[in-house]
């Protein structure tokens, strides 16, 4: 079990934006965008969010 699915959405969203603007590795960024896939949240939900 991924240590992703313990966290809560919020601390999901914020772990992507921050891999995002980082630039972290992009394979990390892919399982952060599966999760958030996998709990029905998009990328363009988080962007409404964060503007």
């Amino acid at each position: 079990m991924s240590s992703l699915h313990s966290l809560s959405n919020h601390q999901l969203i914020e772990a992507y934006q921050d891999a995002i603007k980082m630039e972290l590795d992009a394979e990390f960024i892919n399982l952060l965008e599966e999760e958030l896939k996998d709990r029905n949240i998009t990328i363009h939900s988080i962007k409404a969010i964060s503007v």
